[in-house]
């Protein structure tokens, strides 16, 4: 009962903002470490239709946490933190807004982050924004891989491939890369494949594991 008499309830201080729930901060960190993550990969990582999905997604731009938009025609809309989504996720990283011509890199990387975590549900996925860029000089300069997985105490790089690079170009961030972990797992298109098979039988398979892209499910 008011002073005045009245029932009115008391409006909250709140009012009219949203609260961020545990599966905002979970996926807002995802998409942090990836950069950005398509609806059909949000959807994957909800585990629910797509509606549920373009739920969670909408709720970012409303609350000022992230942004999205349709970037190339026959891709689904990716969305991405803002500043103030990589702070409520506890990131270390500066917003950035993903171009077009990285767009199927990052989706590509996602989707081996969730097949390898589909199959080594233990393993830990440290994504490229966390690694230190290679100060070497030479064609591998400023290089670092996607991403780095341990699992049983053991650390693998991972590098997606999607187009065919100069053979010397390749065989330079190949020897880069294995000079730093003790192997690689290359995720590649078919092109890129063939010629990571002919590196992979001359440096060894127990070191150079080249593997196709998986297809999302």
């Amino acid at each position: 009962m008011t002073v005045s008499g009245t029932s009115a309830k008391r409006r909250r201080v709140d009012a009219g903002f949203l609260r961020a729930t545990e599966r905002d901060v979970e996926f807002l960190r995802f998409a942090g470490e990836q950069y950005a993550v398509s609806m059909l990969q949000l959807q994957r990582m909800i585990g629910a239709s797509y509606a549920a999905a373009h739920h969670v997604k909408d709720r970012w731009p409303r609350s000022g946490w992230g942004r999205g938009r349709l970037m190339i025609h026959g891709k689904p809309v990716f969305v991405w933190p803002t500043r103030e989504g990589l702070a409520l996720a506890g990131l270390p990283f500066d917003p950035i807004e993903p171009s077009p011509g990285r767009i199927a890199h990052i989706e590509a990387v996602v989707d081996v982050r969730l097949w390898v975590e589909g199959r080594r549900p233990n393993a830990v996925w440290e994504s490229e924004r966390y690694l230190p860029r290679d100060v070497g000089g030479g064609l591998a300069a400023a290089h670092r891989p996607d991403a780095l997985v341990t699992d049983e105490g053991q650390t693998v790089a991972v590098e997606v491939e999607l187009t065919l690079k100069p053979r010397h170009r390749l065989e330079a961030i190949v020897g880069s890369t294995l000079s730093r972990y003790p192997a690689v797992w290359y995720f590649a298109a078919p092109g890129p494949k063939r010629a990571l098979d002919e590196i992979a039988d001359h440096v060894g398979r127990d070191r150079l594991q080249v593997l196709p892209l998986p297809r999302p499910s």
